[in-house]
């Protein structure tokens, strides 16, 4: 995470169960939900960070762009600097200029912004890369048809459970990484660096499986907001607010059983 350092550990003992759980083996549902209780306030925050907002506002309006008669037009309304009809990689890359230039704009850059706008980059690329057999994925024709085929329904909502299980993997992965690795070495948990990498895929795995119940969340949202185009700020935050309690659960919720 370059020069960042995982939030401060205000909560001592409880920070301390997850190092306990890492180092006595427990499952990696255990040691997740010790994470979200030493924390888990950190990942609830999402919401009302300034800069996640902003990131999920800018994603969520895409599929609603794509469907305009002037496709490119419509992301530079939005901020977005295409010269026409943009393949994958000047989509992306103009996506990440934009939210730069709104955290200048707004100094509101933070870490949860970052792991968002990575989070974001990684859902969109994924999205329009996704192809039927014989596709040329680069073509912008497939690009644009990928993404205003997520501006309703099932496809809007796996559009933000992708999002949203991608930034919490980030978060995970954040806020672990250092602890993780005290316990890489012989006679530790991870003896070998396989194994600490299998650790991280089954909890970026976990997370994303807890995330599928923001499809419910996200479906209802729409059909409230009526189109994401619309949005205000107020309802982004509530989906955001909403999706991150609801992966929390779902977390806690598979420790448990």
């Amino acid at each position: 995470m370059g020069h960042w350092q995982p939030t401060k550990r205000p909560r001592v003992k409880r920070w301390r169960h997850v190092t306990d759980s890492l180092g006595g083996g427990a499952s990696v549902a255990d040691v997740l939900a010790a994470t979200l209780d030493a924390i888990g306030e950190s990942l609830l925050r999402a919401g009302t960070d300034a800069t996640v907002q902003d990131v999920a506002s800018l994603l969520l309006r895409l599929p609603a762009a794509a469907g305009h008669a002037d496709f490119a037009a419509a992301l530079r309304r939005l901020g977005l600097d295409v010269s026409g009809e943009p393949g994958v990689s000047e989509l992306t890359s103009a996506f990440s200029d934009e939210v730069d230039r709104v955290v200048e704009r707004t100094r509101a850059r933070s870490d949860l912004g970052e792991l968002a706008q990575m989070a974001a980059i990684e859902t969109l690329a994924a999205t329009v890369r996704h192809r039927a057999p014989g596709e040329q994925v680069t073509a912008p024709a497939v690009v644009r048809a990928r993404l205003a085929a997520c501006s309703s329904g099932n496809a809007f909502a796996g559009l933000a459970a992708d999002f949203l299980g991608r930034f919490t993997t980030r978060w995970l992965s954040y806020q672990l990484s250092r602890e993780v690795s005290g316990h890489v070495g012989p006679d530790k948990r991870f003896q070998e660096l396989r194994e600490e990498r299998k650790f991280a895929a089954e909890s970026g795995l976990r997370a994303r499986i807890a995330a599928m119940v923001v499809r419910d969340v996200a479906g209802e949202w729409l059909r409230r907001v009526g189109n994401a185009e619309l949005a205000k700020s107020s309802d982004v935050r509530d989906l955001l607010n909403r999706s991150v309690a609801a992966i929390a659960i779902e977390l806690r919720r598979a420790a448990a059983s």
